[in-house]
């Protein structure tokens, strides 16, 4: 829960006063959030737990964390900046926890049984409103590259795996495009992509769904031997009707 929206949704749903149990896999993680002031500020006490869990690709990771839970928020994905990770390790770095983390958590919630809802985190993943990103399996240019084909890999598993297990609980999936709070560049505000995810928690949202956090009109930036600009039209009507919420613009 440290990450640049992880800790802002954190922030919202103490505001809404839920109780809620973040999963870190360190101890400096727990002192990182604590020391935040806008946590200190809230002093949330016991609306506010911890659960380690060193490394969310190993089996059962997450079955003593989801019990008695009632909803779930997925964000945890590696992530790394530049290009620290070797070519060679992207597979073990990014896919295999992308993917393992992802069934253990889903099989996690339905053996504790008291789930209604879990929401996903993924990049953009619709072209246009019958077309997915399809997933490449490799090898990657860059570790930006990868880590979006693990966002992307995450989707097709959970969506085979909800449609196989067909589980009593719905998943809510999310789809921001970058995350830089007030910049001119993002295509996401985090103050949107945060109410989203709270709001995400209430049984009127639709699930087993897609909804698109970010502008009706877009840029997408290819980077290769040339930096080359796609400008996209994204209908995000759904998402507004849906969360009641007006995203914002480039100027907001």
């Amino acid at each position: 829960m440290t990450g640049h929206i992880s800790s802002y949704i954190l922030l919202h749903l103490l505001w809404h006063r839920y109780y809620v149990q973040a999963a870190v896999h360190s101890e400096e993680k727990i002192t990182t959030v604590l020391s935040l002031p806008q946590i200190q500020k809230l002093n949330p006490g016991s609306h506010l737990t911890f659960t380690l869990i060193p490394d969310i690709s190993i089996p059962g990771a997450y079955d003593h964390v989801v019990k008695g839970a009632t909803y779930i928020i997925h964000l945890a994905s590696p992530l790394a900046t530049g290009n620290s990770i070797p070519g060679y390790l992207h597979k073990d770095f990014f896919i295999r926890p992308a993917i393992q983390g992802t069934i253990n958590l889903l099989k996690a919630a339905d053996i504790a049984g008291t789930m209604e809802g879990l929401t996903k985190h993924s990049l953009l993943k619709p072209i246009s409103t019958s077309n997915y990103i399809p997933f490449v399996p490799g090898p990657y240019k860059s570790t930006f590259t990868t880590y979006a084909t693990s966002k992307v890999t995450m989707l097709h598993y959970t969506e085979a795996w909800m449609a196989q297990e067909q589980p009593a609980f719905d998943v809510v999936y999310l789809h921001p495009g970058f995350i830089l709070g007030h910049n001119e560049s993002t295509m996401s505000h985090r103050q949107d992509v945060a109410k989203a995810y709270v709001k995400s928690l209430g049984l009127s949202i639709f699930g087993n769904q897609s909804y698109i956090l970010g502008q009706s009109s877009c840029k997408m930036f290819t980077i290769g031997s040339s930096v080359k600009t796609i400008h996209l039209l994204i209908n995000i009507s759904l998402t507004e009707a849906t969360f009641s919420i007006k995203l914002a613009s480039y100027k907001d």
